[in-house]
């Protein structure tokens, strides 16, 4: 019997209306049963923003019609990249034990969705996997294996369980990744980091999992 697509879904969104809609097309495919859909507000003196986030908004009152539990959180003002994420999982995981984060420039592959939702359910116990990843930058050539283990976590399509003792902790770790190891950039990022600077979304992630 084919396992039916339950796990709870949050999309960040901004000021792209295009790729907001792909996205949106791709979880009204799927039926995503769940759906949350934070949306930062407008930068201050940037007309564009406002035009485009209230495109975005548009799109999403035009696109999610499907039969799913909504929840909407719109900011009047911009977090930032920084701060707007890490708020929107706060307000995500205070209500779901677990669940899907997407960013709105990432599009799923269909099978994603049931990748995530059955290694949430064989890792739910297991805390030393904190994210299953949909990201895989230097594939394994010739593996035997689906997927594989990874000390860093990426952001770009991911799933988590609920632990909002790691999203309160501001702490960046100093965790600097060897020079010699390429690996996408992750010891620039590390030094920029612990110089406290350019602390976004993705950065603080990686640190603070």
């Amino acid at each position: 019997m084919e396992q039916k697509f339950v796990t709870p879904i949050l999309l960040n969104t901004f000021n792209r209306p295009e790729e907001t809609k792909k996205v949106l097309e791709v979880l009204k495919e799927n039926n995503v049963p769940v759906l949350y859909i934070h949306n930062d507000g407008p930068r201050e003196n940037c007309d564009d923003d406002y035009k485009n986030i209230t495109e975005v908004r548009r799109i999403i009152d035009e696109l999610v019609t499907w039969k799913c539990e909504l929840h909407k959180m719109y900011q009047e003002k911009n977090l930032g990249c920084g701060i707007g994420p890490i708020t929107a999982m706060k307000w995500f995981f205070t209500n779901v034990e677990e669940g899907i984060i997407i960013e709105d420039d990432s599009v799923p592959h269909k099978d994603f969705f049931m990748y995530c939702q059955e290694l949430l359910e064989k890792y739910r116990n297991n805390k030393d996997i904190v994210t299953i990843g949909g990201t895989c930058r230097h594939p394994i050539k010739n593996s035997r294996f689906s997927y594989h283990f990874s000390a860093y976590s990426e952001i770009w399509g991911r799933a988590n369980k609920m632990n909002l003792e790691v999203l309160e902790n501001e702490n960046i770790v100093p965790v600097m990744c060897d020079d010699r190891v390429n690996f996408g950039g992750e010891g620039r990022i590390g030094r920029i980091c612990i110089d406290g600077k350019d602390l976004s979304k993705e950065r603080n992630w990686v640190f603070k999992s």
